[in-house]
This record gives C-alpha cells, sequence and structure tokens, in this order.
C-alpha cells in the first residue's frame, strides 16, 4: 500500500493578512513618510470604518472588504485611505 502525501503549493496573495504581510505594508508607508512622499498635514481628523474597497495610499495595496479603513480628513476632505498597520506607520514621528 503506498502513502499519499499531501503537499501545499504556494497561492499568490496567500498569508498577505497575517503579520508578515501587514509587516510589509508598514515597512513600504514607512518608508514612503521618510522619504516625504506620503503627505504629512499638521492639522486633520481620522475615521476608521469598514473598507470601501479602495486602494491604500500608504502601501498601494487594496483595502479589502473585511478590513478596517482609516481616513484622513483635512478641512472636510479626504486626503488619505489607509490600512491601520499603514495609518500607524504614516502617524508614528
Amino acid at each position: 500500500m503506498t502513502r499519499l502525501r499531501r503537499t501545499t503549493r504556494a497561492v499568490r496573495g496567500a498569508g498577505e493578512n497575517g503579520t508578515a504581510g501587514k509587516m510589509g505594508r508598514y515597512e513600504r508607508t514607512r518608508r514612503r513618510v521618510v522619504a516625504g512622499t506620503l503627505a504629512r498635514p499638521t492639522a486633520y481628523r481620522t475615521w476608521s470604518w469598514v473598507s470601501t474597497g479602495r486602494e491604500c495610499d500608504g502601501c498601494g495595496d487594496i483595502v479589502g472588504a473585511a478590513e478596517i479603513e482609516h481616513d484622513v480628513d483635512v478641512d472636510g476632505a479626504i486626503v488619505l485611505r489607509l490600512h491601520p498597520e499603514c495609518f500607524r506607520a504614516w502617524f508614528d514621528r
């Protein structure tokens, strides 16, 4: 009798919502902040809610339907949409 081996395949995007994926988002956003390519308004308000399915302004990935999105509002206009980890990277000074 032969035994069947279970094999796992690497699925594109697998683990993207895991710790490694979140750290990658954080690092990409942090690099943009340090380089000065991501807006840093001095006066703003933030709103957090379920994603609208748009692209994150920090890392460039889509904020998934089951994720929280942080919106940065400056004078009534939303200027940034960010994943929670990207918001932390943007907010850390």
